[in-house]
């Protein structure tokens, strides 16, 4: 009996299962010779605002260039180093507490911690919106493992 219902079941699953597989496929149409290409699509208004948007970053200033009005970023690989270029719309704060006062690049020295936001130029270049000088740098707390979530060595 345990047979016959296993059996029907699986019959069961296996024929709702496989409909998909006959359906038909969807045909592909194709522009006649003589008609003009296709204009590149354009970016909506969604996709550019979102393209558009500062993104966040914060790191140890590894170098500061006054001429060429850039900062660079420190990372764990010097290859991928971040240079923010600071522009005349840039803005340059320095905090203390809750309350942020008008910076100069100037002041922003090799290994201070910053934080801000920039945007990507049509050029690929990164450039800074907001430099926040004086910010503490906060680690997080590693998540305590609870003792089930050990997994055995091998």
């Amino acid at each position: 009996m345990k047979k016959v219902l296993f059996a029907l079941t699986l019959s069961i699953v296996l024929a709702l299962g496989s409909q998909p597989a006959f359906a038909q496929a969807k045909k592909k149409t194709t522009a006649p010779a003589d008609a003009p290409a296709a204009a590149a699509p354009k970016a909506t208004d969604a996709e550019k605002a979102k393209t558009d948007r500062p993104i966040p970053y914060s790191g140890d200033v590894a170098a500061v260039d006054a001429s060429a009005k850039t900062i660079t970023l420190k990372a764990k690989d010097p290859t991928k180093q971040r240079v923010l270029r600071v522009s005349d719309t840039t803005a340059v704060v320095s905090v203390a507490g809750e309350t942020e006062t008008p910076a100069k690049l100037s002041e922003v020295k090799a290994d201070a911690y910053i934080t801000g936001t920039y945007r990507k130029a049509a050029d690929g270049s990164l450039e800074a919106v907001k430099v926040k000088l004086g910010m503490v740098k906060t680690v997080r707390a590693p998540k305590p493992k609870a003792e089930g979530d050990a997994k055995p060595k091998k």
